[in-house]
């Protein structure tokens, strides 16, 4: 039996102004949480962004998150996230904000290389 790939969702997101708190905490209390009860949803972390970057300029996004997604039917995983989205069975933040989040799904096409 083959095993599952394992994809990685990604998404990067800012909160409105003065909104920081209530995002942080909607995040870590509530939506990570609700994201893992989803079909395939196997793992989460955030992230925000270092003060100390490679390479200078605009970074849109203060805050990252990527959820691990396991499983051979990645669309199926995909849909019932917006389903829940679109139902209120996942409720969304007051304060995200919409129009500078990006989310994309990345599935790794080389073996993970460690450090011997």
């Amino acid at each position: 039996m083959q095993h599952a790939p394992t994809h990685f969702f990604m998404v990067f997101a800012n909160a409105l102004p003065g909104g920081e708190d209530e995002f942080n905490r909607w995040y870590d209390e509530q939506h990570l949480s609700d994201l893992l009860k989803l079909p395939g949803f196997k793992a989460a972390q955030r992230f925000v962004l270092s003060e100390h970057q490679h390479v200078a300029g605009p970074h849109p996004q203060k805050y990252a998150v990527i959820y691990e997604i396991e499983g051979h039917d990645l669309k199926a995983s995909l849909d019932a996230l917006q389903a829940a989205l679109d139902d209120g069975s996942i409720p969304k933040c007051a304060v995200f904000d919409w129009q500078t989040m990006a989310a994309h799904v990345y599935t790794p096409i080389t073996q993970r290389l460690v450090k011997s």
